[in-house]
């Protein structure tokens, strides 16, 4: 006879030893306590969840460490350090790093089996406990890891809760612990030890990709590489870690994203071509954007063109071209003229004076002459100066 709750079955042992409504009853029964351990313990979603594989053994304090994975084996929580012992479809997470080996300072966290009434594993650092359970018939599986007996540094307490099922539950969450205490048929049993949950961040400056990705590895932190700083003639930095994101010294949970900046060495760059901007732009870009050296002396070309005046002309070496990051540059800019050649407008109306004024970038003011001669009014008799001189950019006198 075979039972189905959801997607878990359950088939009596003994069901040819027993009626159907005892066997109704115990599977009944069976499935309430269950319903209440599901609303308190998390499980995977549905599907096949399996553990990641580990990225190799971490090192806490010189102390070699393992996650301790957990695992939701038809309602019996199982947890193990040994990644090959149970690949199966009911992953539920890694609750901390149990340590490897016996070091100072640690104890061993025992595990006992009992296979009835019900499948049950249990985890203990007391060894009292495990010698007693042992005695009474549990099965003696020997030690998971090795966890720090008080709280240190980057650690959290190592919840033990009880079912009447029996059932035993371990967390280093807090608030899962509370929400499962608070369930009925629940009982908290206290802290059987510390584990180490949290891991801080070395100082990965200056370090290839390579090296600060194993680094973080060591500390069961993963890598993301986010940006590049470009440097300019350093190829002994090319590649290796610019800044990093927890800083150095910062604490962060088991499999936290660390962020690297990673410098970018550039040997040659390009002249950009600059013609049209104002001389504060134009240096901008040429020191700032491509970290070119600017000569402080700008050579200077005349123009009449009001469009172009104090706007950058060219740049030598002239744009396109590939030098050296900080190499020379000079700038040369467009500029009003400072001196003109004054025309000579005599004879002509204001109207056809205008355009040879404009021409060289000169403006006009009138004054009034009397003149006997009608064929003279309105045309222009002298300028002052007169034309043919050489004369600052200011206006003339007509």
């Amino acid at each position: 006879m075979k039972y189905q709750f959801g997607k878990i079955e359950f088939i009596p042992l003994r069901s040819s030893t027993m009626n159907s409504k005892r066997i109704t009853g115990i599977i009944a029964a069976f499935a309430i306590t269950l319903s209440v351990f599901l609303t308190a313990a998390p499980r995977a979603e549905a599907g096949c969840h399996t553990a990641p594989a580990p990225a190799g053994v971490v090192v806490i304090g010189g102390k070699h460490a393992t996650p301790l994975y957990r695992y939701n084996i038809s309602g019996d929580h199982f947890y193990t350090a040994n990644w090959n012992e149970r690949k199966g479809c009911n992953f539920e997470g890694i609750i901390g790093y149990v340590f490897t080996g016996g070091y100072v300072g640690t104890v061993p966290l025992y595990r006992a089996f009992a296979s009835s009434p019900v499948g049950n594993h249990l985890y203990t650092t007391n060894g009292a406990e495990a010698e007693s359970l042992r005695k009474a018939g549990w099965e003696h599986q020997g030690i998971a890891g090795h966890v720090y007996p008080s709280a240190k540094p980057g650690t959290a307490p190592l919840h033990r809760l009880r079912q009447n099922r029996p059932n035993h539950f371990y967390t280093t969450n807090e608030a899962e612990s509370n929400a499962v205490r608070q369930q009925p048929g629940w009982n908290y049993e206290g802290i059987i030890g510390h584990m180490v949950v949290k891991f801080t961040v070395s100082n990965l400056a200056g370090k290839t990709k390579a090296q600060a990705q194993s680094a973080l590895t060591a500390v069961a932190l993963t890598y993301a590489e986010t940006d590049t700083r470009i440097v300019y003639n350093r190829a002994d930095l090319d590649g290796k870690v610019a800044a990093q994101s927890p800083a150095a010294g910062k604490w962060v949970k088991f499999g936290a994203v660390t962020t690297l900046t990673l410098y970018k060495n550039i040997n040659t760059v390009m002249v950009p071509d600059v013609a049209g901007k104002n001389y504060i732009d134009a240096a901008r870009e040429l020191t700032s954007t491509v970290r070119l050296a600017l000569n402080r002396s700008v050579t200077y070309v005349e123009t009449l063109n009001t469009a172009l005046m104090n706007r950058a002309k060219s740049t030598n070496p002239p744009k396109g071209t590939m030098v050296q990051p900080l190499s020379s540059i000079t700038l040369t800019m467009y500029k009003a003229p400072s001196q003109v050649t004054v025309p000579d407008i005599t004879g002509k109306t204001s109207i056809q004076a205008q355009p040879f004024l404009n021409a060289v970038g000169l403006t006009s003011t009138s004054q009034d002459a009397l003149t006997t001669h009608s064929s003279y009014v309105g045309k222009v008799e002298s300028t002052v100066p007169p034309g043919g001189l050489k004369r600052l950019m200011e206006a003339a006198w007509c």
